[in-house]
């Protein structure tokens, strides 16, 4: 077909001489379709596939080019159903290069490209997406497990500081909730002919490990060996398995192992206002007795010596040592702990006697609020020195620089060339002489380092433009000379 193209085809205008006609226009144009101005032949049908009478939708496999040139060269997927949707592997390089689709009459099917060339029936059919469902149901039975008969069996004993472990023979598990009572339990020692009896405190049950814990009321010493008797109680629950075949009575010996030989470790400490909190770490537990002597402790605070006045083991449980200042610690202050351990019973230590080694120089976390900081309160001015005063709790400490410190004479900055620091005071020279008329004002910025701040090590706060009092001697004016007369002629 031949077709000729028209660029910014304008259409028809009828109503104009041919002659009068623009180039793009036309007094009749048939068979045509303006595109954005253009014109363009018809395209013609050209028959593809011949699909099957109960075909109702297909997809496209190209076999060659994928241009229109290549159009004939493809298999056509045919389906029933209006809707099919078809999808490639989601794989990347699929060797097979499969295919699949689903549809509302289609169940879920998936074949190689292979496969589907070949004619997509017979040898060469897709496959079911699914697990295929069994001819029958599957049966389902418990498995026969003999019943369990046998009882627990006592097997050993050990003692361990305040527990006594008893240990049993099970096929299964012991029955957690079968706790018996502590008066079926007899704990003893004997040492000298002298017979000891230790309070049996609580029990548990330990399940899966087949254990019976019994906590005594008492610590038991190394290298003893204990006694311990039990009996079935008349009420309550005894020691059973899951079945709930009870063990039997028993009377064996506990040979206490060896007791804990870790000291306790320094871990960290803290401090706020005048309580110093020391934490260490520990399996047993500090002994709540074992209190050394304040003068053990070294605590210093901004490089200044802050005696300890008390000291006390605030839980064994939680390893916290207390201790009470003299002074309360100023909030920012660095400080500092030494520990010098007196060795004996008056030592830090565990319930096992182990003690805590020295500490030396450990730094501690100011945990102190920052309530006490140094506000400026007045100041004056004498010529060249301006006078700082600060209200606060504490003397304050010098090597501030003069950077942070500005002073203006009626508006005028003017450079500081020195700084000094006494008691509660900041005095401050500057190179200008202010006259006694003059308004004076200071300000204070905090620097980066070497801030001003009091012995406790509290900043002091930041001020601008602070009005200060002008002392500054007036200048007195020349007093006027006597007037002379005019002298007579001689």
């Amino acid at each position: 077909m031949t077709a000729i193209k028209v660029q910014a085809f304008g259409g028809m205008i009828p109503a104009e001489d041919d002659r009068l006609l623009p180039d793009t226009s036309a007094a009749l144009a048939e068979n045509t379709w303006l595109y954005a101005g253009s014109l363009q032949g018809m395209p013609t049908r050209q028959v593809m596939h011949t699909c099957s009478s109960l075909t109702r939708s297909v997809f496209r496999i190209p076999l060659g080019t994928l241009d229109r040139a290549g159009l004939s060269n493809s298999y056509w997927l045919e389906f029933p159903d209006y809707d099919v949707s078809v999808v490639r592997t989601p794989l990347v390089s699929d060797q097979y290069a499969r295919y699949y689709w689903c549809g509302p009459e289609t169940s879920p099917h998936y074949n190689t490209r292979n496969r589907i060339t070949g004619g997509n029936t017979g040898i060469n059919a897709p496959f079911k997406l699914g697990v295929p469902a069994p001819s029958a149901a599957p049966g389902v039975a418990p498995a026969l497990v003999a019943a369990d008969t046998q009882a627990p069996e006592f097997a050993s004993a050990s003692a361990l500081n305040y527990m006594v472990t008893l240990q049993f023979r099970e096929n299964r598990k012991l029955n957690v909730n079968a706790v018996p009572p502590v008066t079926s339990f007899v704990v003893t020692s004997t040492s000298g002919g002298t017979t000891t009896t230790y309070t049996v405190a609580s029990v548990a049950v330990g399940a899966a490990l087949k254990q019976v814990y019994l906590i005594l009321g008492e610590r038991v010493a190394a290298g003893v060996t204990l006694s311990v008797t039990y009996t079935l109680p008349t009420t309550g629950l005894a020691i059973q398995d899951e079945a709930g075949n009870a063990a039997a009575a028993f009377a064996v010996t506990a040979p206490s192992q060896t007791l804990d030989t870790l000291p306790p470790a320094y871990v960290s400490s803290s401090v706020s206002g005048t309580t110093l909190s020391i934490m260490v770490s520990d399996n047993v537990g500090l002994s709540v007795t074992a209190i050394p002597a304040t003068s053990a402790f070294t605590v210093t605070a901004a490089g200044i010596a802050n005696p300890v006045t008390a000291v006390s083991i605030v839980s064994g449980t939680t390893n916290t040592v207390a201790l009470t200042l003299t002074n309360p610690v100023g909030a920012g202050a660095v400080v500092t702990l030494d520990y010098v351990s007196p060795g004996g019973a008056t030592a830090l230590q565990d319930g096992a006697g182990n003690m805590l080694p020295s500490i030396s120089s450990a730094s501690v976390v100011n945990a102190t609020p920052s309530s006490l900081q140094p506000v400026f309160s007045t100041g004056s001015v004498n010529g060249n020195t301006a006078t700082l005063n600060f209200s606060a709790a504490y003397n304050l400490q010098s090597g501030v620089p003069i950077s942070a410190f500005t002073i203006n004479v009626t508006g005028t900055a003017q450079s500081v060339g020195s700084v000094s620091v006494s008691g509660t005071t900041v005095t401050l020279t500057f190179y200008r002489n202010a006259s006694s008329d003059d308004a004076v004002t200071a300000s204070y910025a905090v620097p980066t380092t070497n801030q001003l701040r009091d012995i406790n090590n509290n900043l002091a706060v930041a001020f601008s433009n602070q009005p200060l009092t002008n002392d500054t001697p007036a200048i007195p004016t020349e007093p006027n000379e006597p007037g002379g007369g005019e002298g007579s002629g001689g």
